[in-house]
């Protein structure tokens, strides 16, 4: 933790004196450090897209960008159970209108099967391809 810290100083520092390379450098060791710390990720996320858009880099600009909205506000509590909710209504509501294309027991095989990737999709994150 500390030398994650260290590494977010060095590289805010950096920025602030004008020196990209550096920052950037530095910042992204923050997320091989310490890859579930939420504050230090989205701080060094945000400071990473700025470096990224002062070193005219404008797919690294939006990739921490990106990567900052959807573990800041997207999947993080309480907004994957929003989702859940939301993508669980209209499944349902979209399969009350259609005829039944599967039985009771597809159902109860496949309804543990969500729950299961759910539980995966909270405990490890989304895979960063």
């Amino acid at each position: 933790m500390a030398l994650a810290k260290a590494a977010l100083k060095r590289g805010e520092a950096a920025l602030a004196n004008g020196d990209t390379a550096t920052a950037i450098t530095e910042m992204s060791k923050v997320e091989r450090l310490v890859p579930r710390e939420y504050k230090l990720n989205q701080r060094a996320w945000l400071a990473l897209s700025e470096a990224h858009k002062k070193a005219g880099d404008g797919d690294g600009y939006l990739e921490y960008k990106n990567k900052t909205w959807w573990w800041g506000r997207g999947l993080r509590w309480p907004g994957w159970y929003i989702i859940a909710y939301l993508s669980a209504r209209s499944a349902y509501f979209d399969a009350k209108e259609e005829e039944a294309t599967f039985t009771m027991n597809e159902a109860l095989l496949i309804a543990p099967l969500w729950v299961g990737g759910l539980y995966l999709l909270v405990t490890y994150g989304l895979p960063d391809y």
